[in-house]
């Protein structure tokens, strides 16, 4: 058993072992000849680096090893889904072996939610002696897969995009691959608070969270498909604004600020007029859609901005997700857009 399956196996040296830096030229894997390794029980393919071999454990159900020439170590594991346990507190099942006094992990560091191939995902980094690893666990509609890579301190950084590149090329099997169909709730809630100056329709199997004072965000559910679309709709001021038009410009020229100073590869799809049009209620605003780099993941982000009538705020709808999860829940963001009401007076 793997810890997939929230068990443990003495797998000797080996899952640990760093190798020694070999003499080689450097560039990207993609740039050269690579092998794909496909899984013979769970019908996923990962793309292998050329400096890289497999090594295989349980023939029934293997549990492999990439080992680069370069000096880097990734163990891929999988095992039947554990639907019971929340993907954040899959780690704990790892860090009763590698973390600790006179484990291979002294440390803990930071943690983040991805998506791998369309599914979701949780990583964490750690620190050893002189070693770095970082553990993606990734669920499936059957299984759950472990990615951890480990590299020396000095080299982790320079070694690190190649992990990066088999993640990239890794695909699910068939009997794990997202199932859209099955995303696209007819039940719906509405989050409609005092002073928020609007009312949206969600999925009932999302969650609302308050990440900011007047922020709204909706995904979906921690081990769901859609925990990593990510619909916002959050209330402005900038400062020094005239009125809610003047809001409404100054709100997105500092959004643009702010991500092209805090994400890389910013490309702008589309910039253009948007008109909300409900009852008789009329707004002139502008509508966005950007991919980015963030974390190593690229995204794409669509971002609607509103004037609030009769106050210098401004409405700002988005709708975030990994490039290859956007096209996924994109109809569920369109829906709840067009649930998107705008209150003339909040009734506070």
């Amino acid at each position: 058993m793997t810890v997939a399956d929230g068990k443990h196996e003495d797998r000797g040296e080996d899952t640990i072992d760093i190798p020694k830096p070999a003499a080689e030229s450097q560039g990207s894997p993609a740039n050269l000849r690579s092998q794909i390794y496909t899984h013979p029980k769970r019908g996923f393919t990962i793309a292998v680096p050329p400096s890289a071999q497999v090594l295989e454990k349980n023939e029934q159900d293997p549990q492999i090893s990439i080992r680069s020439r370069k000096g880097y170590v990734i163990n891929v594991q999988s095992g039947m889904t554990k639907r019971e346990t929340p993907l954040a507190e899959m780690p704990r099942f790892l860090e009763e072996r590698y973390l600790g006094e006179g484990k291979p992990w002294t440390s803990r560091g930071a943690e983040r939610r991805v998506t791998v191939a369309g599914l979701p995902g949780h990583e964490v980094q750690y620190e050893g002696n002189n070693t770095r690893a970082r553990v993606i666990i990734v669920r499936g509609q059957e299984s759950d897969f472990v990615f951890i890579f480990f590299a020396a301190e000095r080299e982790f950084q320079k070694l690190e995009h190649e992990f990066d590149w088999v993640l990239t090329h890794f695909r699910p099997g068939p009997n794990d691959l997202p199932q859209p169909e099955a995303v696209f709730s007819i039940k719906t809630k509405e989050f409609s608070h005092p002073g928020y100056g609007f009312t949206i329709l969600y999925p009932a199997d999302w969650v609302y969270t308050k990440p900011a004072p007047m922020t709204a965000m909706f995904s979906g559910k921690e081990g769901s498909a859609g925990y990593s679309a990510i619909v916002s709709v959050q209330n402005v001021a900038p400062r020094g604004a005239k009125d809610s038009e003047d809001a409404a410009r100054m709100a997105l020229a500092d959004l643009r600020n702010y991500l092209a100073g805090t994400v890389r590869k910013l490309v702008y799809l589309e910039d253009r007029p948007w008109v909300y049009e409900r009852d008789d209620l009329k707004l002139n605003g502008r509508e966005v859609v950007m991919s980015y780099v963030h974390a190593g993941q690229r995204f794409q982000k669509r971002i609607v901005v509103v004037p609030r009538p009769f106050q210098a705020i401004a409405h700002i709808w988005s709708y975030t997700a990994p490039v290859d999860v956007y096209p996924i829940f994109n109809r569920i963001a369109e829906r709840m857009l067009k649930s998107w009401t705008v209150l003339t007076s909040t009734g506070s």
